[in-house]
C-alpha cells in the first residue's frame, strides 16, 4: 500500500487501492474472518464523500461486502449493499448480463434465509435475463442452475430439482468440473 500512495495519476491510484483492498478483504474473507474483511472494505470507502460511492467503480467492492456482511450474519447490511450495487448496475444503465453474479448471491443469501421465495424470484430474474442457465454450458450457468434445484427442492418439488441437477451434473461433466 505505501507504494500505492506515491502514485501522482488519481485515477490511477484510485484503481490500484480497489485492487489493494478487495485482494486484501478477499484474503480475509477466505481464512473466515470476515470481520476484518468487512474492516478492509469500510476503510477503503471511508476515502471517499457517499455520492461517489455510488458510481460504478465501486460496484464490485459494495457487492463483496455484501457478501461478507451476508457470510457473518449480518441480514441487513448485507441487503443494503445489494440494493445499492443494484442501484449502481441500473444508474449506469448496464445489459442485463452485468446483474446476473449479483442476483445469484442475492438468491444465496436469501436461500441460506429460508426464505425460498424470495430466493427463486431472483433465480428467475436470472433466467429472465439469460435463458441459458436453464440448459447450461460454462460452470457459472451450471452453478446457477444447481440453485435452482436447491430452491425446488426446498419447495418440495423434487421433479424439477432432479431435473436442474440433472442438467448442472451434465454441464460439470462436459467442462471438466
Amino acid at each position: 500500500k505505501p507504494l500505492i500512495e506515491t502514485i501522482v495519476d488519481e485515477t490511477i491510484k484510485r484503481e490500484w487501492l480497489i485492487q489493494y483492498y478487495r485482494t486484501s478483504a478477499r484474503l480475509e474473507y477466505r481464512r473466515g474472518n470476515f470481520k476484518n474483511a468487512i474492516a478492509k472494505i469500510n476503510e477503503f470507502l471511508s476515502q471517499f464523500p457517499d455520492e461517489k460511492k455510488e458510481s460504478l467503480i465501486f460496484f464490485q467492492v459494495i457487492s463483496e461486502r455484501g457478501l461478507y456482511y451476508a457470510s457473518n450474519k449480518d441480514v441487513q447490511l448485507a441487503l443494503n449493499d445489494y440494493k445499492l450495487a443494484e442501484r449502481i448496475l441500473i444508474a449506469n444503465d448496464m445489459p442485463g448480463e452485468s446483474f446476473v453474479l449479483l442476483y445469484n448471491n442475492i438468491s444465496v443469501h436469501f436461500c441460506n434465509l429460508q426464505n425460498y421465495e424470495k430466493a427463486e424470484e431472483y433465480l428467475d430474474k436470472i433466467v429472465d435475463i439469460k435463458p441459458s442457465v436453464l440448459e447450461p454450458s460454462s460452470y457459472s450457468e451450471a452453478l446457477i442452475c444447481s440453485n435452482i434445484g436447491w430452491i425446488a427442492l426446498n419447495k418440495d418439488d423434487v421433479m424439477r430439482a432432479e431435473s436442474m441437477f440433472n442438467r448442472a451434473a451434465k454441464a460439470f461433466k462436459n467442462i471438466g468440473a
